[in-house]
């Protein structure tokens, strides 16, 4: 897209390439991907300081690659009820290519190497479903790992930083007309408590256990 107040449009090469199985039971797809940005354009959002909001910055040149795992089992049993699971697991990795100085609060002092910042290297998750005509439950945990929240290389030591955790929902759904379902969706079951940002005004923490009912209706 075009840059903002003298700041070079983003430019990028994107490659994907994978497997894909499938049989009567289920599915595996395995998918490496890799991009190599030419100029990456930093925005600042509400949540940075020392900046305005939409104020764009260039980070120069930055490869991103990964590969993400996605598969599931489905599974009929008796009495019209049908058993799932599905799984998802990314890995990705960052390196900014050049060293510089930025003025945009996210990145700073960066070094040639330095990993992206809120680009979780791990996220998984697992879910099972258990269905029938009328009803399903879905119960899902899902695992982020440990972000930096500025440049840096390795570990994520005394840099700025959040917490990895995992989250376990459960929602059950029945279907009382082709039109009308109720759903009750219970989040963060565990209440496992973890800080997710340092933007903007400190440490603040994720979503505590709640419990959502709800009535949809289709028109």
């Amino acid at each position: 897209g075009p840059g903002d107040g003298g700041v070079e449009p983003e430019e990028s090469l994107n490659y994907e390439y994978g497997v894909r199985l499938q049989t009567s039971l289920g599915h595996l797809e395995v998918v490496g991907f890799f991009s190599d940005y030419q100029n990456l354009v930093g925005r600042c959002r509400v949540s940075d300081s020392n900046c305005q909001p939409g104020d764009e910055y260039n980070g120069g040149e930055v490869e991103i690659a990964g590969v993400e795992i996605t598969g599931g089992v489905s599974v009929s049993l008796r009495d019209q009820f049908e058993l799932a699971t599905n799984l998802t697991y990314t890995y990705t990795e960052s390196a900014f290519q050049t060293t510089f100085l930025s003025e945009f609060s996210q990145w700073g002092l960066v070094q040639k190497g330095d990993a992206l910042p809120y680009l979780p290297q791990h996220v998984a998750q697992i879910e099972a479903s258990l269905a029938t005509g009328r009803w399903d439950i879905v119960a899902a945990i899902k695992f982020q790992d440990e972000m930096r929240e500025v440049p840096g290389y390795g570990r994520i030591g005394d840099e700025l930083g959040t917490d990895g955790h995992k989250t376990l929902k459960l929602a059950a759904t029945w279907y009382q007309t082709e039109k009308i379902l109720l759903q009750i969706i219970a989040q963060n079951i565990l209440n496992e408590a973890a800080i997710v940002s340092h933007r903007p005004f400190g440490a603040r923490p994720n979503r505590p256990r709640s419990i959502v009912a709800r009535i949809k209706l289709t028109l």
